[in-house]
């Protein structure tokens, strides 16, 4: 990767992928622990597995959230050079790892050594962890996906070239109703 431009649009297509997949994995594992629709809360758990207390778990349960989906991110770019598919087969891809990555590494270690209940897979909080971790995955899975592929396109970040005379003019050359029909009749227009 000698082009630093393309050095920048990888860089951005990790920032950017990793900071939409921390939003799209959090909402709605957040909300379903507010609405108390599960036991397991993340944020919590990430706050006090780094060593946070009082108001601080919150506040460093987020951020080392996003850490961690920054690190996800950088692991998918990784995989997207090895396999080189569909930004929605990558995603999935990423989904799934990010599910098991939960369930077997992070729900444990939440159970053992916090007071928000965990296990493999979050048994301790029930059924509904691995509903909501499941949703929340795939979720930022695939937001994770295609905002990395998307940003990371050259065709995005180029200039387009945009004419107003040729969009007006294209709209009027297109097809026009036929004599006798109703419609807006272009044939007044002047420049």
């Amino acid at each position: 990767m000698s082009d630093p431009r393309m050095a920048a649009r990888e860089f951005a297509a990790i920032v950017v992928g990793g900071l939409m997949l921390a939003m799209a994995w959090l909402i709605p594992f957040q909300e379903a622990w507010k609405k108390g629709w599960t036991e397991h809360e993340f944020n919590a758990a990430m706050g006090q597995l780094v060593g946070a207390t009082g108001d601080q778990i919150p506040r460093l349960g987020l951020i080392y959230g996003v850490v961690a989906a920054l690190v996800m991110t950088a692991v998918h770019a990784v995989a997207c050079r090895l396999l080189r598919r569909h930004w929605l087969v990558q995603g999935a891809l990423s989904a799934a790892l990010v599910f098991l990555l939960w369930g077997l590494v992070f729900a444990p270690l939440a159970g053992s050594r916090t007071d928000v209940p965990g296990g493999l897979f979050a048994a301790d909080a029930g059924v509904s962890a691995v509903v909501w971790a499941a949703v929340s995955a795939v979720i930022g899975g695939l937001v994770l996906g295609r905002v990395y592929a998307l940003v990371r396109e050259a065709a995005w970040w180029e200039r387009k070239h945009f004419d107003l005379r040729e969009s007006i003019e294209t709209i009027f050359t297109e097809e026009k109703p036929e004599k006798g029909e109703t419609g807006y009749r272009p044939e007044g227009f002047t420049e």
